[in-house]
Parts: structure tokens; C-alpha cells; sequence
């Protein structure tokens, strides 16, 4: 799990906190999560963390992160966020 430094369980214990399941939403520990799975090397939870920042969920908004962080999620795999670089034609988002 996400204590094991698994970064794909601490995407989804990010997701579930995120969507309030099981709980309300909480979306301080879902980016909380979200950062614990990007520094884990885990594409999906750089993908969420930039969302986070993009949006100003659970921290405040910075474009400049989240720029950051969808780029790091693309070079790990993300094709959703490569895309999005290319679309923008910016790096990340």
C-alpha cells in the first residue's frame, strides 16, 4: 500500500479522498496523496498533483507547478499529459 511506498495505492487513496468515498472529500489529504505518489515516480499521481495546483485543490493554485508536474507525468508514461503539452504547446500544460 501507500505506506510501502507504492505510488499507485497512494494515487487511489488520493482519488477516494478526493471523491469522498468512504468519507467527505478531502481535498488537503487528497493532494497530500497525490505529492506522496509523484515523489514515488507514479505517472497518475503527478497527473492529479498538477490538477490539484492547476485547480487550487486541497493548496493553493500555481500554474507553474502544475506545468511542472504534468511534464514530469508525461515522462513517466502519462499520454494524456503529453498530449495536453501538445495541444498547448507548452511543456506539461
Amino acid at each position: 500500500g501507500c505506506a510501502q511506498r507504492h505510488g499507485p495505492s497512494c494515487n487511489e487513496r488520493g482519488v477516494m479522498a478526493a471523491q469522498g468515498r468512504g468519507a467527505e472529500p478531502d481535498a488537503a489529504a487528497a493532494f497530500s496523496l497525490f505529492e506522496r505518489s509523484c515523489a514515488i515516480d507514479d505517472a497518475n499521481g503527478c497527473s492529479n498533483l498538477a490538477k490539484a495546483y492547476a485547480g487550487g485543490h486541497g493548496v493553493t493554485a500555481d500554474s507553474t507547478r502544475a506545468a511542472e508536474d504534468s511534464a514530469r507525468a508525461c515522462r513517466l508514461g502519462s499520454q494524456a499529459d503529453c498530449e495536453a503539452a501538445v495541444t498547448d504547446g507548452s511543456p506539461g500544460r
